[in-house]
């Protein structure tokens, strides 16, 4: 398996060439690139079937290179490896039918992990019943997609049918993938986000407790109270209490 790697960072790609045995991971070819535009003329010459790429780059950006990937309908197994943590970036490779999407500081044990996960998505997904217009993307993204989407949205109504549809599948799939995946529903994901904010506001501000709900999204004070005694043990007044004796 060639494996092209792109990234305007040298020693990126420095560092998981020195570090990492692909011999033995089953990499036979190691490809560099240091713009999207170089990336597309390697993916198009050499044709590899798997891909580590960043977002932010001259000439051509990651996405870009994704989409020309996507639109082409080349036989690849493509990762985001970037510093970018966003969820319109991340539901973007949803779409486009990433493989995964990492974030740096680059972690080399969740790479190796990675690199051995692609390798073993490109000899199933690439065997004799090659079907890339079938192919599904991995639900590792849908999940990660939507709880990058309630961290930075945690102050606004969501509900399950609006992020369903951002990440494109249906809600009962959804729910039950995020179950799966998380060990907990998407609700309990979200009040989780909202009570350790709460938490925070209350150290930090003279807000009132009915504020501090409706700023982390949680309008109903009663609601938010018996959230917060669930997640905490006490009430949001207890817990200021014992903080700031």
């Amino acid at each position: 398996m060639k494996l092209l790697i792109c990234d305007d960072d040298i020693s990126t790609i420095d560092l998981i060439q020195n570090h990492l045995d692909l011999k033995e991971m089953g990499i036979t070819k190691l490809l560099r690139a240091y713009n999207g535009k170089v990336a597309i003329e390697l993916i198009d010459s050499e044709k590899p079937e798997m891909m580590l790429c960043d977002i932010g780059m001259p000439l051509c950006n990651g996405l870009e290179v994704l989409e020309y990937v996507h639109n082409n309908k080349i036989p690849m197994v493509f990762t985001f490896l970037t510093c970018y943590e966003s969820f319109e970036y991340a539901r973007d490779a949803v779409r486009l039918g990433a493989f995964n999407y990492l974030t740096k500081p680059t972690d080399l044990n969740e790479l190796y992990e990675c690199i051995i996960a692609m390798n073993n998505e490109a000899k199933e997904r690439f065997g004799p019943k090659d079907d890339l217009e079938n192919a599904v993307c991995p639900e590792r993204n849908v999940t990660k997609a939507v709880k990058e989407y309630m961290k930075e949205h945690f102050a606004e109504e969501i509900r399950r049918d609006d992020m369903a549809s951002l990440v494109y599948v249906t809600p009962n799939y959804l729910s039950k993938l995020f179950n799966e995946e998380n060990g907990m529903s998407m609700r309990e994901y979200l009040n989780d986000i909202r009570i350790e904010e709460a938490k925070k506001l209350i150290l930090t501000t003279s807000m009132s407790i009915s504020e501090i709900a409706c700023s982390v999204g949680m309008d109903n004070i009663s609601y938010f109270s018996t959230v917060f005694r669930k997640l905490c043990g006490c009430s949001p007044i207890e817990w200021k209490a014992r903080r700031t004796r």
